[in-house]
């Protein structure tokens, strides 16, 4: 009866896990295709060639600033992110600011600046 009342336990624990992460997911709407990555001279800051809807962006982090060890810069993976906007500003008819905040598969949450934007 005891292990029945573990096991019913540790499947409910899972269960919720999953649905927790499965709502996050639901919260970051747009994919964001990276295609290119890198650092600043320095390595302090974490550059990104994105497509956002079609649209090509630059996007800026220190999010991945250093490893702790050997202190050695952290270099995002192309591929395929979620995220949402999470401050978007229009200053006037040309210029606006906007921030996205990408969320890993590991529930790891980086955000990342709009620092320029491209034609196809």
């Amino acid at each position: 009866m005891r292990k029945s009342i573990l096991l019913s336990i540790t499947i409910l624990l899972f269960s919720l896990a999953a649905a927790i992460h499965a709502q996050k997911a639901e919260d970051y709407p747009i994919t964001v295709h990276v295609y290119r990555t890198g650092q600043n001279y320095t390595g302090t800051v974490n550059l990104l060639e994105v497509t956002i809807e079609g649209r090509k962006l630059a996007l800026q982090g220190t999010s991945l600033a250093f490893t702790k060890l050997k202190n050695a810069p952290i270099t995002m993976k192309i591929g395929d992110y979620k995220a949402r906007i999470i401050k978007e500003d229009q200053i006037d008819a040309a210029r606006y600011t906007r921030r996205y905040e990408f969320l890993l598969s590991d529930g790891k949450k980086l955000e990342f600046d709009v620092v320029g934007e491209s034609e196809n």
